[in-house]
Parts: structure tokens; C-alpha cells; sequence
């Protein structure tokens, strides 16, 4: 591990120090369809009460000046989950066992899903969790490159959420980034697969997707 990355998990512990860290920290913005989705996030989010749990937060920072966290302004707890680094749970999306049935009032997941092989196993436990009347925030690529951290498997059209949420009820989902003509999976990436569809047709499909689905009581 080297100095950065200890500099960094050191700040993740400090609120006040991790602001004055990505105030002056330079990297590149953000792309668009990232952007679009962290407003619309942004939004939905302040309104939850409860228990939150981010999946696959890294460093919940949000390439923005911001912290996911500070999304839910009024929550009662927060807390965060990945594979590894500096989080309060370190366990794999798919089998979340530490954690118990019914436990979050709302589900944060944001360009996740298309980095885990077994994404209904994820699905499955995403609704386990998650309490009655809870809410599931997410965002999914859709066009948008090939990024290989860890590994990137999934690429999902409208469609293809509403059957991959199919125990949730989507109640918003809004497209983001630029709309381009796609004539076929190899047109994208030939390590790529959409999630559901196997015909190799033309149509107008966006950068990707954000939205909320709720769980039925």
C-alpha cells in the first residue's frame, strides 16, 4: 500500500480534513451521464429519515466535491460496503451475510451492478436487506466504455432494469448522458453483453440510467 493511499484512508476518518483534501485535489471531472445522475441522486436522497447503506462506496467520494453520505441529510445512520478498502463492511454484494433481513431503510448503488458477475444474486440480497417500503437508489450504465475495475460484465437497457428489478417497484428511472444509435452488442464492446437481450438490432439507447425502486410491504 503505498503513501497515498494511507494518506487517503486516513482522511476518510475525518470529515473537515477529507473537504480540504478534494477541494485542492486535481483529477479529472467527471463524464456527463455521472453528472446527471449525481443530481438527480442528490435530490432523492435528502429526503430518507432512516438507515442507509451505500454499496460498492470505495471512498464514497463522487467525483464532485461532494460525499455520498452527505446525500442524506437527514438520515439516522450511514454506513458503507465493498470488496475491499475503507469500509464498515468488507463483503461481497452477492452474499452479504453480516448483514440481517429488513435492516435499511434505503439502498444506495451507483455504477455497481455492471462490474458483478452474478448481478441476481446482488438483486436478491439488495431486497433482503432492505425493510419494508425501503428504497433502492441506483444508476447503470447503459453505452458507456469499457472500465475493467474489477472486472465489467453488464451493459443495461430500460427493459432490462425493470426485469432485473423485478421484486422492486421502479418508481423513477430517468435516462442520462448523451443519446446515441446502437445497431449491436459489437458495436459496444465485444467483452460486453446487454443484460437480457440477444438480438442484434439498431436503436436509440442513452449513456445509461438512474433511479429508485421501492420494496413492496
Amino acid at each position: 500500500m503505498n503513501l497515498i493511499i494511507l494518506f487517503r484512508n486516513f482522511l476518510a476518518k475525518f470529515t473537515i480534513l477529507k473537504k480540504v483534501y478534494y477541494r485542492f485535489r486535481k483529477e479529472k471531472q467527471p463524464n456527463i451521464s455521472r453528472k446527471e445522475a449525481n443530481l438527480f441522486l442528490r435530490e432523492e436522497c435528502k429526503k430518507i429519515t432512516g438507515d442507509v447503506l451505500h454499496l460498492g462506496s470505495r471512498t464514497d467520494y463522487d467525483k464532485m466535491g461532494k460525499f455520498y453520505k452527505w446525500y442524506f441529510k437527514k438520515c439516522k445512520s450511514y454506513k458503507t460496503l465493498d470488496i475491499e478498502g475503507n469500509a464498515d463492511f468488507i463483503q461481497d454484494i452477492t452474499n452479504m451475510k453480516d448483514l440481517k433481513d429488513n435492516t435499511f431503510d434505503a439502498v444506495l448503488c451507483t455504477w455497481v451492478l455492471e462490474h458483478i458477475k452474478s448481478v441476481d444474486n446482488a438483486i436478491t440480497e439488495i431486497v433482503r436487506i432492505l425493510k419494508p417500503g425501503g428504497m433502492f437508489f441506483f444508476s447503470v450504465p447503459t453505452t458507456a466504455a469499457f472500465h475493467g475495475y474489477p472486472h465489467d460484465y453488464w451493459r443495461y437497457r430500460g427493459q432490462d432494469i425493470f426485469l432485473l428489478l423485478k421484486d422492486l417497484t421502479i418508481t423513477k428511472l430517468h435516462s442520462v448522458g448523451n443519446i446515441k444509435r446502437i445497431r449491436g452488442i459489437k458495436q459496444i464492446d465485444k467483452k460486453l453483453k446487454w443484460y437480457s437481450s440477444t438480438q442484434n438490432e439498431s436503436s436509440m439507447q442513452p449513456d445509461g440510467w438512474v433511479g429508485v425502486a421501492i420494496k413492496n410491504h
